[in-house]
Protein backbone atom coordinates (compact mmCIF):
# COMPACT_ATOMS: atom_id res chain seq x y z
CA UNK A 1 0.00 0.00 0.00
CA UNK A 2 3.20 2.44 0.79
CA UNK A 3 4.34 1.83 -2.76
CA UNK A 4 1.38 2.68 -4.24
CA UNK A 5 0.88 5.93 -2.14
CA UNK A 6 4.34 6.67 -3.10
CA UNK A 7 3.31 6.51 -6.73
CA UNK A 8 0.06 8.37 -6.60
CA UNK A 9 2.41 11.75 -4.60
CA UNK A 10 4.51 11.56 -8.00
CA UNK A 11 2.18 11.53 -10.06
CA UNK A 12 0.05 14.23 -8.89
CA UNK A 13 -0.37 17.76 -10.46
CA UNK A 14 0.88 19.76 -7.37
CA UNK A 15 4.31 19.23 -5.53
CA UNK A 16 4.26 16.59 -3.42
CA UNK A 17 6.27 18.55 -1.05
CA UNK A 18 3.85 21.61 -0.34
CA UNK A 19 0.99 20.78 1.82
CA UNK A 20 -2.31 20.23 -0.18
CA UNK A 21 -5.54 22.79 0.88
CA UNK A 22 -8.01 19.69 1.00
CA UNK A 23 -11.17 21.56 2.63
CA UNK A 24 -11.30 19.92 6.34
CA UNK A 25 -9.71 16.16 5.82
CA UNK A 26 -11.53 14.03 8.56
CA UNK A 27 -8.77 13.88 10.21
CA UNK A 28 -8.48 17.61 11.04
CA UNK A 29 -9.43 17.65 14.85
CA UNK A 30 -9.36 14.61 16.22
CA UNK A 31 -6.94 12.86 18.39
CA UNK A 32 -6.05 8.75 17.65
CA UNK A 33 -4.02 6.18 19.49
CA UNK A 34 -1.89 4.35 16.57
CA UNK A 35 -0.82 1.06 18.25
CA UNK A 36 1.56 -0.81 15.92
CA UNK A 37 2.82 -4.16 15.29
CA UNK A 38 6.00 -3.21 16.77
CA UNK A 39 4.81 -2.41 19.91
CA UNK A 40 5.25 1.46 19.64
CA UNK A 41 2.12 3.55 20.63
CA UNK A 42 1.63 6.80 19.83
CA UNK A 43 -1.16 9.72 20.56
CA UNK A 44 -1.78 11.78 17.51
CA UNK A 45 -3.59 15.09 17.82
CA UNK A 46 -4.48 16.59 14.04
CA UNK A 47 -4.77 20.56 15.10
CA UNK A 48 -4.86 21.13 11.20
CA UNK A 49 -4.25 19.34 7.89
CA UNK A 50 -0.62 21.10 8.05
CA UNK A 51 0.09 20.70 12.44
CA UNK A 52 0.37 17.43 13.97
CA UNK A 53 0.73 16.92 17.70
CA UNK A 54 2.34 13.68 18.92
CA UNK A 55 3.70 11.80 22.07
CA UNK A 56 5.07 8.30 22.26
CA UNK A 57 3.04 6.06 24.79
CA UNK A 58 5.62 3.13 24.47
CA UNK A 59 8.36 1.74 22.63
CA UNK A 60 11.71 2.85 22.35
CA UNK A 61 11.09 6.81 22.05
CA UNK A 62 8.53 6.42 25.08
CA UNK A 63 8.01 9.71 26.98
CA UNK A 64 9.26 12.04 23.81
CA UNK A 65 6.98 14.19 22.16
CA UNK A 66 6.75 16.77 19.82
CA UNK A 67 4.72 19.41 17.16
CA UNK A 68 5.50 19.01 13.70
CA UNK A 69 4.52 20.69 10.16
CA UNK A 70 2.92 18.39 7.98
CA UNK A 71 2.38 17.46 4.49
CA UNK A 72 -0.91 15.99 3.81
CA UNK A 73 -2.42 14.72 0.76
CA UNK A 74 -5.71 12.75 -0.29
CA UNK A 75 -5.35 9.74 -1.63
CA UNK A 76 -8.82 8.55 -1.66
CA UNK A 77 -11.80 9.21 0.69
CA UNK A 78 -11.05 9.15 3.97
CA UNK A 79 -7.35 7.65 3.38
CA UNK A 80 -4.67 10.39 3.43
CA UNK A 81 -0.47 9.95 3.05
CA UNK A 82 0.77 12.39 5.73
CA UNK A 83 4.26 12.91 6.12
CA UNK A 84 6.91 14.89 8.23
CA UNK A 85 10.37 15.50 9.21
CA UNK A 86 11.30 15.59 12.95
CA UNK A 87 14.20 18.31 14.35
CA UNK A 88 16.26 15.38 15.27
CA UNK A 89 16.29 14.22 11.46
CA UNK A 90 13.85 11.65 11.81
CA UNK A 91 11.41 11.48 8.86
CA UNK A 92 8.29 9.80 9.07
CA UNK A 93 5.36 9.05 6.16
CA UNK A 94 1.54 7.25 7.18
CA UNK A 95 -0.69 6.30 4.89
CA UNK A 96 -4.00 6.88 6.97
CA UNK A 97 -6.87 4.45 6.49
CA UNK A 98 -9.75 6.25 8.61
CA UNK A 99 -12.35 3.64 6.34
CA UNK A 100 -10.53 0.44 7.64
CA UNK A 101 -8.76 2.42 11.06
CA UNK A 102 -5.68 0.86 9.74
CA UNK A 103 -1.97 2.57 9.17
CA UNK A 104 1.18 2.25 7.58
CA UNK A 105 4.11 4.03 8.66
CA UNK A 106 7.24 3.98 6.75
CA UNK A 107 10.29 5.82 8.73
CA UNK A 108 13.66 6.91 8.60
CA UNK A 109 15.98 7.73 11.36
CA UNK A 110 19.79 8.72 11.70
CA UNK A 111 22.07 5.96 12.93
CA UNK A 112 25.24 6.95 13.39
CA UNK A 113 27.27 8.05 10.07
CA UNK A 114 24.34 6.88 7.88
CA UNK A 115 20.29 6.47 8.01
CA UNK A 116 18.23 2.94 8.99
CA UNK A 117 14.40 2.28 7.54
CA UNK A 118 11.73 0.24 8.84
CA UNK A 119 7.95 -0.13 8.28
CA UNK A 120 5.01 -0.48 10.60
CA UNK A 121 2.03 -1.40 10.36
CA UNK A 122 -1.10 -0.60 13.00
CA UNK A 123 -4.51 -0.04 13.80
CA UNK A 124 -6.04 3.54 14.37
CA UNK A 125 -8.24 4.02 17.67
CA UNK A 126 -9.96 7.68 17.82
CA UNK A 127 -10.09 9.42 21.26
CA UNK A 128 -11.35 11.95 20.66
CA UNK A 129 -13.75 13.53 17.70
CA UNK A 130 -13.58 17.74 16.62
Amino acid sequence: MLLIALAVVRCSTSSPLAPRNDAAPSFVGNRYTFHFNSGLQVEAYYASNKELQWKALSGPSVGTSGTENIYAITLAPNQYFISWVESNGTTVSNVLNLSTMKVVAFVTFPSGASRQAMTDEGTIHEIAAR
